[in-house]
């Protein structure tokens, strides 16, 4: 597979689809602090809507860490894609082998996980790349359909 545009229009998409998704989360925390501005009427339920606020508020950050996730991928599976192509074509199987262990480990080391954690997500990173925006599509849907379920309570 070719390095091209696509990824950075895709990392682009996501960091905007992030910070929309941070504003929304603002937005659902001030209208619990704005419900709670001390008026004073009979149906009023500040404990009940800051439950609901702090329902809805878990819902958007669900949101934020599944995009934040995809954005994880689609930065593995560039960067592996970028120095590949960059590098000569290896010689030799040990070298072909040593820069894998190289790639694991600079992963493993930005995203401070273990190299048999960053090994898996480099290894399925590429293959699930290409499924990001569905995936990413139908948990958006499933946690607009809860919402709406919650607000029509």
């Amino acid at each position: 597979m070719a390095v091209d545009a696509r990824g950075s229009a895709g990392l682009a998409a996501a960091v905007m689809s992030i910070r929309g998704l941070a504003d929304e989360l603002a937005e659902v925390l001030g209208r619990s602090a704005h419900d709670s501005d001390g008026a004073h009427r009979d149906d009023h339920d500040p404990l009940g809507d800051l439950a609901d606020s702090c329902l809805d508020g878990l819902g958007v950050v669900a949101r934020i860490e599944a995009v934040a996730a995809a954005a994880k991928v689609r930065l593995l599976a560039t960067y592996a894609e970028s120095t590949a192509a960059m590098e000569a074509p290896a010689e030799s199987a040990y070298e072909s082998s040593a820069r894998e262990m190289s790639l694991v480990a600079e992963v493993a080391c930005v995203l401070t996980i273990g190299e048999r954690a960053a090994a898996a997500l480099s290894g399925r990173g590429a293959r699930a790349d290409h499924n990001v925006a569905g995936g990413i599509g139908c948990l958006a849907g499933w946690n607009d359909f809860v919402a709406a379920r919650l607000r029509r309570r």
